[in-house]
């Protein structure tokens, strides 16, 4: 699969989760699936717009996005969805610490605003 076809596939997936009653998941495990795969969707969409990023092997392809997208031409709209949902990826994959107003907003806002960027074609 192309990097924007794994991108639709995450979003697809993240709302697929949102939207289906599975009553063995509380409300955080709930969330936490759905921001990590709206993270994943945002992700390969920036590895689809950026051949660089896509064709590096490094590990680091995370950071580099984020740093890409801090200093390139993106709209500051898209830049703050992006660090947005990596932040809620980390609390999400790491239970890493995070501000709790960040995890407490509506989650359709955040549906909304990944496939804004996801449906877009170029990000610059």
């Amino acid at each position: 699969m192309s990097p924007q076809e794994l991108s639709e596939q995450f979003f697809i997936i993240a709302c697929e989760i949102k939207t289906k009653c599975y009553t063995s998941l509380n409300q955080e495990q709930l969330s936490r699936a759905v921001f990590s795969r709206l993270y994943y969707a945002l992700y390969h969409k920036y590895l689809a717009h950026d051949s660089t990023l896509l064709n590096t092997s490094s590990g680091q392809k995370h950071e580099m996005i984020q740093s890409s997208i801090g200093r390139g031409n993106y709209l500051h709209k898209t830049k703050q969805i992006y660090i947005k949902m990596y932040k809620l990826r980390l609390w999400a994959d790491y239970d890493k610490r995070i501000d709790k107003d960040l995890i407490e907003a509506d989650m359709n806002r955040y549906v909304y605003d990944a496939e804004t960027v996801i449906k877009v074609s170029k990000l610059q």
